[in-house]
Order: structure tokens, then sequence, then C-alpha cells
């Protein structure tokens, strides 16, 4: 009779070690896959650079990209008239808010992109808004601009932008972009849209962004 073999069992045992080892697995495994996504100033930058070189392709042009050391922050909200109070409630900080206002598919505005934050650093301007005009290309897109709905809308959201600006500055108008906003604790105090038709950009840009000058020049 054959005899039979008993197997030998070796129970499993958790121990502080193993615990450790395999905490430490996990947690690397989670600091790869956090660090593969991109922050949101890398998306944001990324998005910027593929609409310019995307124009540029289309269009021949050889506008100038940005790099990840710029003043830009985009204005991120869940609807436009959202977005058009976060303008307001940012000007209300204390100093001088700017927006840059008009579509990524925009050849002007994209051009301006990077003459607009090389003169910002130079001024030692921190922070330039992007703002969409989301709105007015999708009903352009969709031909509902004459629509009594559109606006109406556009209106409203025109004169929350123009609520207690300067009187000598022209009102904002959203149907016309790119342009250049500035606001000072709240007030519209500059806006590109009202200038001569003889200025070109650069000086729409730098007659901007010298108010805050002028004021720390007086200040000195």
């Amino acid at each position: 009779m054959a005899s039979k073999r008993r197997r030998n069992k070796v129970k499993f045992k958790w121990n502080r070690y193993l615990v450790i080892l395999i905490v430490a697995i996990v947690a690397l495994i989670t600091a790869t896959i956090i660090l593969s996504i991109p922050s949101e100033a890398k998306r944001n930058l990324n998005k910027w650079n593929e609409a310019i070189s995307a124009y540029n392709s289309e269009n021949s042009t050889s506008y100038s990209t940005i790099t990840s050391e710029n003043v830009f922050t985009e204005i991120d909200e869940s609807s436009y008239k959202k977005e058009i109070k976060k303008v307001k409630s940012l000007a209300k900080s204390s100093g001088y808010t700017y927006f840059w206002y008009g579509s990524l598919s925009n050849g002007d505005y994209l051009e301006q992109l990077s003459a607009i934050n090389t003169l910002a650093k130079d001024y030692e301007i921190d922070h330039v808004y992007l703002l969409y005009a989301t709105y007015v290309t999708e009903a352009e897109a969709d031909e509902e601009t004459d629509t009594a709905e559109y606006k109406k809308t556009v209106d409203s959201y025109e004169d929350i932008l123009n609520a207690d600006k300067d009187a000598d500055v022209e009102d904002v108008d959203l149907t016309s972009y790119p342009a250049l906003l500035v606001y000072k604790d709240s007030k519209l105090i500059f806006n590109s849209q009202g200038g001569s038709d003889e200025y070109s950009w650069p000086i729409y840009i730098q007659k901007a962004f010298s108010f805050e000058m002028v004021e720390k020049a007086n200040e000195n």
C-alpha cells in the first residue's frame, strides 16, 4: 500500500514589515498617477499654445507661443453668466485688474497673448485674466445673433461689466473682440474698444498697463 504524503501547509502571517512594504508600494503607485496628471496651469498652457500653433498652421502666420512663465489666469466657470460675474468679483479687489477678452480662434487675440505677457512682466503685473467670448462666438456659429433673446442676454452681461465705470470710458461691447479691459477698485477705467483706429495693439497694451506704473511712480 502506497504511503500518503502529508502536505506541509505554511500559514500566512502578517507582519509589520510586509504592511510597510505594501503601503509603500501603494503610495508609490498613487504618486506616479498623480504626477502623470498635468496641473491646471500646464493644461491651460497646452491649450493656448495648441490654439496658436493650429492658427499658425492654417493661416501661414508665426505668432509666438506662451512660456510657462506667464501672467495669464483663465476664468473658469460653469456658465457664461457666472464668468461675467466673476469679472466684477475679481475687479472688486483693491488695485488694478486686467482682462483680455476674446476667443482662442481669433487671430488678433492669439497674436497679442505673447506681447501682453511680455509687457505685463516688464511692468511687474502679476495677473492678466483671460475672458472668453463664449456666449457670443457660440451664437455666431449657430447664426442666432439676430434673436431677441440673444440681444437681451448680451445687454444684461454688458450691464454687469459697465456698472460703475468712468464716464469717459467706452461701454464694453461683448460682440466686439478682442478687447483689453482694465478695472480699478471694481470701476472700468480703460477699454481698448474706445480707442482711435489709428492706434495699434502695442499702443493699446502699453496704455492699459501704464495706469499702474504712473500710480507707482507718483507714490515714490
